[in-house]
């Protein structure tokens, strides 16, 4: 999911507020009335965005409302995770270095934030006893960007525009005999994604497609 900012001048909040409306579930609705797909939700975020309202609004709003859609309910996490010190995270980077290499697990490197909707729908995705299973089989390492001002020498590094992004990763080899770093840009990038099962179409959406992705970047 993108944030993006945006002046409201164009168009009256009514008329915002009624195209918004004519786009969005109502909470509690039939399966019939609501939205028939998850591209129609991401249609919603992007209209509201057009319309003039922050990616981060629109997102909060849509977290509000109850989306059923085939009968299935899109559980979100309450929150993506605490945010962290450059200094903390990079002792966190080193401590997956160090796990990485004496387990021989790859890392997986996982930016996100809280407003991002498709990132508290990925946190819940992972308790599906499935991904939860493939899961164990990685050192897991998540860093809350913020609104993209967080940990800026990842961001910029890794043209982080868009979340939930996962990226990965081996620590380069020399660290087996040199000793471990806490610097991601210096190691291996085995595959990388941007996950958006809500918001984007084209998306990883389901456990087993994220599943899938994970095994193949473990081969």
């Amino acid at each position: 999911m993108r944030e993006k900012m945006y002046r409201i001048k164009s168009k009256p909040a009514s008329d915002v507020s009624n195209h918004l409306m004519e786009a969005a579930p109502e909470p509690g609705v039939a399966v019939s009335t609501c939205f028939t797909s998850r591209l129609q939700l991401g249609l919603f975020f992007r209209a509201a965005r057009r319309l003039g309202f922050l990616g981060v609004a629109a997102s909060l709003l849509a977290t509000t409302l109850l989306i059923q859609c085939g009968g299935e309910s899109l559980v979100l996490a309450e929150s993506y995770g605490a945010m962290r010190t450059d200094t903390e995270l990079k002792e966190a980077l080193l401590q997956a270095c160090v796990k990485s290499n004496s387990a021989d697990k790859p890392i997986l490197l996982q930016m996100g934030a809280d407003w991002c909707t498709d990132c508290r729908r990925v946190e819940a995705m992972k308790q599906e006893a499935a991904l939860s299973d493939e899961l164990s089989h990685w050192v897991d390492v998540r860093i809350n960007v913020g609104q993209y001002d967080r940990h800026p020498w990842i961001v910029e590094h890794f043209e982080v525009n868009s979340i939930a992004r996962w990226i990965a990763m081996k620590p380069n080899p020399q660290t087996a005999q040199e000793g471990c770093n806490s610097d991601p840009t210096l190691w291996t990038v085995l595959q990388d994604t941007v996950l958006e099962p809500i918001s984007d179409s084209s998306s990883l959406k389901t456990t087993a497609e994220v599943v899938s992705w994970l095994k193949q970047a473990r081969q």
